[in-house]
């Protein structure tokens, strides 16, 4: 249960992990993805509460 906890369930997370049982590479697979929705929501979030929405 605390690899689930862990590992969540993205699927690009579920795979590797289920491929290389490496927590590192799930962990730098989920902060990329933590990164590309940063990006992402600077593109559709008014700039006076993207910072609000970063925080979330």
């Amino acid at each position: 249960m605390r690899q689930y906890y862990y590992v969540g369930g993205m699927p690009a997370v579920v795979k590797d992990y289920c491929q290389n049982q490496s927590l590192k590479s799930v962990r730098d697979i989920q902060n990329q993805i933590l990164s590309d929705y940063k990006k992402d929501f600077s593109k559709h979030v008014p700039k006076d509460i993207l910072p609000k929405v970063n925080i979330v």
